[in-house]
């Protein structure tokens, strides 16, 4: 699998959670200028790859949890969580386990601040070498 098609997968594995195919949150497979909470953003890791082999690299993807806009931070953190909660066995499922996820925290995006939770995935990534 390459860069595009481990965050291909990702999204697909998302599309199954009930909220983003009933169309209550939304699920951008890249960043957006803007977000309508709650979604989930795909966004490469730094570093978005790191060298694991010869013939492999080993890529990170960040799934962001966006619950809401930061100024109702404390009143969105069920909604964070549900979003969590939600994504791991379906990521889990489809042998794209979140090895960490980071605390719900202020979250930037074009010009506003998010209440967002990121989890993190890496994947073995073949280079041809």
């Amino acid at each position: 699998m390459n860069n595009t098609g481990f965050r291909q997968a990702v999204a697909q594995a998302l599309t199954t959670v009930g909220e983003v195919a009933a169309g209550d949150w939304q699920l951008h497979a890249a960043p957006p200028d803007l977000v309508d909470p709650p979604a989930y953003v795909l966004d490469w890791a730094e570093p978005m790859n790191s060298l694991a082999s010869m013939c492999t690299d080993t890529a990170e993807l960040v799934v962001v949890a966006v619950a809401a806009r930061f100024s109702d931070a404390a009143a969105n953190y069920p909604t964070v969580e549900a979003m969590v909660d939600e994504a791991k066995p379906v990521l889990a499922a489809a042998g794209l386990r979140s090895w960490q996820t980071l605390r719900p925290a202020a979250f930037p995006m074009g010009q506003v601040t998010y209440l967002a939770a990121r989890m993190h995935i890496r994947y073995p990534i073949d280079t041809g070498g």
